[in-house]
C-alpha cells in the first residue's frame, strides 16, 4: 500500500513539473498493454480524487469525534455521512477531471498548442 501511494504521488509531483502534460511513459499502463491517454487521465483524476475524498472524509471524522469527546457527548459518525462523502468527492472528480481530460485527448497535438 504504501510503495503504491508513493509511486501515485511521485507520478503526480512528475506530471506537475512537466507542466501536466501528459508524455508517452504515461500512456503505457504496463507490459504488453497499452492505454489511450484519455483514459489514463481519467483514472489518474478518479483515483486522486477518491484518494482525496477518503482523507477529507477522515479528517472530518476525527475532528468530530475529538469535538464531541472534549465536550463530553458521546460521538456519533453516521456510515451514510462517511459513505456521502467519499461518494460526493469521486462525482466532483469525474466532473473536474475525466471532462476536461476527455476533451483535451480528443484535439490534435497542433490545435493543443495554438489553443494556449
Amino acid at each position: 500500500m504504501h510503495r503504491g501511494l508513493r509511486r501515485l504521488v511521485a507520478g503526480v509531483d512528475v506530471r506537475l513539473r512537466r507542466g501536466g502534460q501528459p508524455q508517452r511513459e504515461d500512456r503505457v499502463a504496463g507490459p504488453g498493454h497499452r492505454q489511450s491517454p484519455s483514459d489514463a487521465l481519467a483514472t489518474e483524476s478518479v483515483a486522486l480524487s477518491g484518494l482525496g475524498g477518503l482523507v477529507g472524509t477522515l479528517l472530518g471524522v476525527l475532528a468530530t469525534i475529538g469535538y464531541a469527546t472534549s465536550q463530553g457527548w458521546p460521538p456519533v459518525v453516521p456510515l451514510v455521512s462517511v459513505a456521502g462523502g467519499c461518494f460526493g468527492a469521486l462525482v466532483v472528480g469525474m466532473v473536474a477531471g475525466v471532462y476536461p481530460s476527455v476533451r483535451a485527448s480528443r484535439l490534435t497535438p497542433t490545435d493543443a498548442r495554438s489553443t494556449t
